[in-house]
């Protein structure tokens, strides 16, 4: 039994650790982040990300990137007016989006400020020619119309072409004139710079009027024939239509992961569209995720896996084999591995069948880190969190997990990706157990982090959890003295990308 107060609370005695283990999760050198507005221009990749936790009013803050992995902090972009302690950001900046128009890159933020008379949620308007120096326009700024959309809820615009009618459209979480709740509100200029209110996107189905929580953070974009919307509410929801007006409906999976990781959106590089989000963890102690490809599947939903150039970053194989399989026997063992690394297997499973990956197990297999596979459930369970793939049945599936530092992200055979924080460093093993029916390990490697990646500043601590019974363990070492099968799935380097 996992105790859950332990998945993203720090234990007694265990620092948060100073510097991120790996470039891949940044964290700032100071406050946390928070809601992040990627952009890509001329080959960089750009973060703004609110930072929290400061007396600076929630500032936006830039980093950037060329490889997705070594992220290089820039000046703040945007901070809040002091001046004008009563305008619309004299307070708080909340989220918004990045684009260019001929040349000059637009800034559009929330303005929240409850003593300023206008009303407390504005939308406000910078530019710049760089993507560095930005320039506020206050004689820009506007709040809700009143008709059509009212100032409970006026945040969090994004904005994107429609190019069949060549204007701009922005998207908000907006209160819904003459209703209790709000929607995805819609907005139209030809200028960026006046704004008419438009009828909102249609959802199906629709939010409740008075459930609590707000959509916010929208973001839309269209792979083929689908329109996915992204929102955060209670979640990182997932709708996706066939025309850009809806109806909108859910997503299968219909959230982009647990709610650990919210209020992120992406960019679409040339190629790929990108998703980066913050990844909450224990006082404050928030990172940035892996950057997380989304690519739509053959049935028209959206599906996920981590970029190449992360996957890349793992070369060094220390332990497992891709060229032969083996069926889980009663019992069995475990083997050392780094603490940081990246483990991938690929296992037949049959559908009476449980399979559980321990990661950071003791010498004894016992504790650790739980990742478990539930066929019949469609389920997969990371700790106390536990997602579904939906109705299909997957006789092979592929895992790859990422263990580094605090942070587990596990991706399911490019189709569900799940999050987690531990502060336990239990110990240095993994165990594979199987329980139930029929299972069999088609191919496992395991892959070290980067030497340059260590992780530091994490004390040890006692194990959080204990081996179910009627599980079985299989030590690693044994799979070097299993016959070759080249009809099995291979792991190179590339696995799963296009």
């Amino acid at each position: 039994m996992i105790d859950p107060g332990r998945w993203g609370s720090r234990p007694v005695g265990v620092p948060v650790p100073a510097n991120p283990s790996s470039p891949l999760h940044f964290r700032p050198a100071r406050g946390r982040i928070c809601d992040t507005i990627p952009f890509f221009h001329d080959g960089e990749y750009h973060i703004f990300y609110i930072r929290c936790d400061t007396e600076g009013g929630l500032p936006w803050d830039h980093i950037v990137s060329r490889d997705l992995v070594y992220w290089h902090e820039l000046p703040t972009a945007l901070e809040r007016d002091p001046n004008d302690p009563h305008g619309p950001d004299g307070r708080d900046m909340f989220t918004g989006c990045v684009v260019e128009h001929d040349g000059v890159f637009h800034i559009f933020y929330t303005g929240h400020n409850p003593a300023n008379p206008d009303g407390a949620e504005i939308i406000c308007h910078a530019t710049s020619t760089d993507l560095v120096t930005w320039h506020k326009h206050r004689e820009h700024c506007f709040g809700p119309d009143g008709a059509v959309y009212h100032p409970r809820d006026f945040r969090d615009p994004f904005v994107f072409r429609h190019e069949e009618s060549g204007e701009w459209w922005m998207l908000l979480c907006a209160g819904l004139a003459g209703s209790d709740f709000s929607g995805i509100g819609r907005l139209v200029s030809t200028d960026l710079v006046s704004w008419k209110p438009a009828e909102p996107l249609i959802l199906d189905p629709p939010l409740l009027e008075g459930e609590t929580g707000a959509p916010e953070c929208p973001d839309l974009f269209r792979i083929g024939d689908y329109w996915h919307l992204l929102y955060t509410r209670r979640g990182q929801n997932i709708r996706r239509a066939r025309h850009v007006d809806g109806p909108y409906t859910h997503g299968v999976p219909a959230q982009l992961d647990d709610t650990l990781l919210l209020a992120g959106k992406r960019l679409f590089d040339g190629r790929r569209h990108i998703y980066f989000g913050p990844l909450s963890g224990d006082h404050g102690d928030s990172v940035m995720n892996l950057p997380r490809e989304l690519f739509q599947g053959d049935d028209g939903h959206l599906r996920f896996r981590p970029v190449r150039e992360v996957v890349e970053c793992f070369v060094d194989v220390v332990h497992g084999s891709a060229d032969g399989g083996f069926d889980l026997p009663a019992t069995g063992h475990r083997c050392p591995v780094p603490a940081d690394c990246l483990v991938r297997c690929s296992v037949e499973l049959a559908e009476d069948a449980t399979l559980t990956i321990r990661l950071r197990a003791g010498p004894d297999g016992r504790g650790g880190v739980p990742l478990t596979i539930h066929a019949g459930r469609r389920s997969l369970e990371l700790g106390p969190y536990h997602r579904s793939w939906g109705d299909a049945a997957l006789p092979v599936i592929t895992l790859q997990v990422f263990v580094l530092g605090t942070v587990i992200e596990c991706f399911l055979d490019d189709r569900l990706a799940m999050v987690g924080r531990t502060y336990e460093r239990s110990g240095g093993y993994l165990s594979i157990a199987g329980s139930g029916g029929a299972a069999r390990v088609l191919a496992l490697e395991v892959r070290e982090a980067p030497a340059a990646w260590a992780s530091r500043g994490i004390a040890e601590t006692p194990a959080c959890g204990v081996a179910g019974s009627g599980e079985s363990v299989v030590e690693l070492s044994d799979l070097q003295q299993l016959p070759d099968q080249p009809d099995r799935p291979r792991f190179d380097v590339t696995l799963a990308q296009t």
